[in-house]
């Protein structure tokens, strides 16, 4: 799984804004803004990405710098100025709503694989061990 994340996150760096390279040291900074149950995955995603970067770019010494809130906070965050280099939310409603300010192409889920979703989150409730009370739950 992780290696479709890093894939993706790949083909995203720079949808938001051009990484932050400093000529003279080769320094690259890129910030990572995504919703909050996502920071340990993103953690090693971007720990994962960063020798991935550095086979096609030996020179540069890359640092990724995170930013975790809730979606929506984080889009309006990005839509009011916050310099993401790489966005990674919960609804694709968030990313539409930073794509209409023109931070992101339009056409961001087409641009990218698996519609811009590397993965997808089920729930499910056991009805094996329903606690005492909860009746019959419908969709």
């Amino acid at each position: 799984m992780v290696g479709a994340v890093v894939s993706t996150v790949l083909s995203v760096v720079g949808l938001v804004s051009p990484p932050v390279v400093a000529a003279s040291d080769n320094a690259v900074e890129l910030l990572h803004v995504s919703y909050d149950p996502t920071r340990e995955l993103f953690q090693e995603v971007n720990a994962a990405f960063i020798p991935d970067w550095q086979q096609d770019h030996p020179r540069d010494q890359v640092t990724i710098r995170q930013s975790h809130a809730g979606s929506g906070q984080q889009a309006r965050a990005v839509i009011d100025g916050l310099q993401a280099d790489v966005v990674s939310l919960a609804l694709a409603y968030d990313i539409d709503a930073i794509a209409s300010h023109g931070s992101v192409a339009k056409d961001w889920k087409e641009r990218l694989p698996y519609r811009a979703s590397p993965f997808q989150h089920d729930s499910a409730l056991s009805s094996a061990h329903r606690p005492t009370g909860v009746g019959r739950f419908r969709c």
